[in-house]
């Protein structure tokens, strides 16, 4: 998991990382590639955030929440990756 959290962070300093508010605009404008939502996120957001990926198609990963939590020292519930790169990089990483 290590690994997958050093591409998050990569990532978040590289400003390929999409969070917030303008996470939702980021999947309806097809440019979120991978979602990862913290597991002690909120059932509202949650189930907000996972009908806007099953309907844009935007693959999504339930994580730990350490592994958000270690990216920033803000506290985040979801974050989107918008580089391609990066989410099949840590895609891969996840699976194996």
């Amino acid at each position: 998991m290590n690994k997958v959290t050093n591409l998050i962070q990569l990532a978040y300093r590289a400003g390929k990382v999409s969070k917030g508010d303008s996470l939702l605009v980021s999947i309806q404008k097809s440019q979120a590639k991978l979602v990862l939502v913290s597991s002690l996120c909120g059932q509202n957001r949650m189930k907000k955030i996972q009908d806007k990926c099953t309907y844009y198609n935007v693959p999504y990963i339930v994580v730990e929440p350490s592994v958000l939590d270690d990216v920033s020292y803000k506290k985040m519930s979801a974050i989107a990756i918008v580089d391609s790169g990066f989410a099949k990089a840590i895609i891969e990483k996840m699976k194996g």
